[in-house]
């Protein structure tokens, strides 16, 4: 397997960067990654992004919030797993159904609030590193799923 880097910001800037990212398959995100790289641009480029590190939690999610097509589980993903913030918890409807399952929380729509609530609960759960946690839980339950729908589809 072999990896390719990321392009430079720069790139994302360009006026052809939407179409080159649709084409290699970000589809419609491809107008929202560019759009935030063009915000990122204005508010300062990669010293900005860098600068979220020395901030809490709930400023950098704020922060990264305020990006175009970044809501609560992308800002959690960005903070857990760049901006060396363990304790962002990022959910999904993976991790939603695990809470309901295994932490007795209430089914219902996964909503911005619901999401800072379920964050809260892998917190004091979990303590610093609930996002690590949360990744651990993640990848369990994905697995579980993928076993159980191989044996459906066996039957």
């Amino acid at each position: 397997m072999s990896f390719s880097p990321l392009p430079p910001l720069s790139f994302f800037l360009t006026e052809h960067a939407e179409s080159t990212l649709r084409h290699i398959g970000f589809g419609y995100r491809a107008k929202y990654i560019v759009k935030a790289v063009e915000s990122i641009s204005e508010k300062g480029g990669i010293e900005w992004l860098h600068s979220l590190r020395k901030v809490d939690l709930g400023e950098a999610k704020e922060e990264l919030e305020s990006l175009s097509g970044v809501g609560p589980k992308v800002a959690s993903c960005v903070c857990l797993m760049s901006l060396d913030k363990h304790s962002a918890v990022p959910i999904d409807t993976h991790i939603y159904q695990v809470a309901v399952r295994h932490y007795g929380v209430a089914s219902g729509s996964l909503t911005n609030k619901r999401h800072s609530e379920l964050e809260e609960t892998f917190q004091e759960l979990h303590g610093p590193f609930a996002g690590w946690a949360q990744a651990y839980l993640f990848y369990s339950n994905l697995k579980k799923e993928s076993s159980r729908s191989k044996k459906r589809r066996l039957r």
